[in-house]
């Protein structure tokens, strides 16, 4: 089955946030594949998300999602993807140093109107992220 590559995430956070809005536009979680660098990268997010587990409404690893590993895979993949070779060594390198790759089985249209498509590319792709009341500044 072809699949649709989403983005190259540097945090779990970003990855999250994608991932809701995926299922926002009714893409099944079954369907989305989180690319890392091995077994040890899943055990350490897993590890990370078990602990965030109470702070968060979305706990990845409780979701029927796949996860690919290993750097021949990795490799696989991007060049399935149709990525030029400089295209495909960045992602790769990306991965090494602990980058998140998401993919969807099948073909992805994104059907949000044109409007927050628009405002999603003021923010390279990813959903801002709300301020701690801690962050905001005193002087307002």
């Amino acid at each position: 089955m072809k699949k649709t590559f989403i983005g190259s995430f540097p945090t779990q956070e970003r990855l999250v946030s994608k991932i809701l809005e995926l299922k926002n536009d009714g893409v099944d979680e079954q369907d989305m594949i989180i690319v890392m660098k091995d077994d040890k990268a899943i055990a350490e997010l897993r590890d990370k998300a078990e602990k965030d587990r109470d702070n968060s409404p979305f706990f990845l690893f409780d979701r029927p999602m796949q996860f690919l590993v290993g750097e021949e895979n990795v490799r696989h993949m991007l060049h399935d993807s149709g990525f030029t070779d400089v295209e495909a060594k960045t992602y790769f390198h990306a991965v090494q140093e602990g980058a998140l790759l998401l993919y969807v089985n099948g073909k992805y249209e994104n059907t949000r109107n044109a409007d927050l498509q628009a405002e999603e590319k003021r923010y390279d792709g990813y959903e801002p992220i709300p301020l701690d009341e801690s962050e905001v500044g005193l002087d307002n």
